[in-house]
């Protein structure tokens, strides 16, 4: 049954509570979500004062306050209400969803998993919940399970989407097929280049291969369609690393070195004391002419 019907086939004195509900949601559409969190609040409270009973009204308002807690970045206060939600009811397709999104924005992608998996338990046809689960598998280093689970959502999609292309072009390239991998990716970008994660995705699979400017480009990329997004700013991160890593690396001698003082006399001193780049085992090897070890 749809939740607005069903509320209006409930007592009057749930009028309030409706209220409350339609007027959270349609601050939800405008992404007021800090207020729409209050119209939740207000719906709960009048359910608690008045001591009504009405689970269908309280799991809705619940798991809507659920939402907007999560998109205002209070990821752990949405999984707490959508917790309530599913103790109330273990079958509610939707929260299991809901609650995997808000741990993935928790980094915590093993339960997240787990989520995905009861969505898929109770509606195996869902693309979006095989979608989101490719892609926690894929962070989770499961590449071959999520090449699977990708088929999957590629399979019951209603329309092309770039998403799961994206996903699969990681898990291609964490198999060790990195061309074969930027070819979905690319794809995906193709079908829509205001595609942040897609952006992000692009980038961690150049960063496979040590492209670590190209991929910083597609992290920006991704950063300018959406100005938060995770992966981006870690990616940024990890890219900017690999880059001073690369420049040291770069910068330590190919070679043994020979040096001539001013009194003529000629020292030789090993590569690998120079990229260790220490002057005490320098002044070592040049008293020494051999490493101290």
């Amino acid at each position: 049954m749809d939740p607005l019907q069903s509320l209006f086939e409930f007592d009057i004195e749930n009028v309030d509570c409706l209220g409350h509900w339609q007027k959270g949601q349609e601050l939800c559409k405008t992404t007021k979500f800090p207020e729409a969190v209050q119209e939740f609040e207000k719906g709960l409270k009048i359910l608690q004062v008045r001591e009504l009973k009405d689970e269908e009204i309280e799991k809705s308002l619940w798991g809507w306050k659920g939402f907007a807690l999560d998109e205002s970045g209070d990821h752990l206060g949405a999984i707490k209400c959508y917790d309530i939600v599913l103790n109330m009811d273990p079958y509610e397709e939707k929260t299991w969803y809901n609650k995997g999104c808000a741990l993935r924005d928790l980094g915590r992608y093993e339960e997240e998993i787990q989520c995905y998996s009861k969505v898929l338990s109770l509606n195996p046809e869902s693309d979006g919940a095989w979608n989101n689960l490719s892609a926690a598998l894929n962070k989770c280093g499961r590449h071959k399970e999520a090449l699977e689970a990708v088929e999957n959502a590629i399979k019951y999609e209603s329309k092309r989407e770039a998403n799961p292309l994206s996903h699969k072009g990681v898990a291609l390239n964490g198999l060790g097929y990195f061309e074969e991998g930027m070819v979905y990716i690319n794809m995906a970008l193709e079908i829509k280049n205001t595609y942040a994660t897609g952006w992000s995705n692009r980038g961690f699979v150049l960063m496979s291969v040590s492209k670590y400017n190209e991929a910083l480009a597609c992290f920006n990329r991704a950063l300018s369609i959406e100005s938060k997004h995770r992966d981006s700013l870690i990616g940024i991160q990890i890219a900017m690393e690999g880059l001073e890593k690369k420049k040291l690396m770069e910068d330590k001698p190919s070679c043994d070195l020979h040096l001539t003082l001013t009194s003529g006399e000629s020292y030789f001193v090993p590569k690998i004391v120079m990229s260790i780049r220490c002057p005490k085992l320098i002044q070592l090897a040049l008293k020494n002419q051999q490493l101290p070890y």
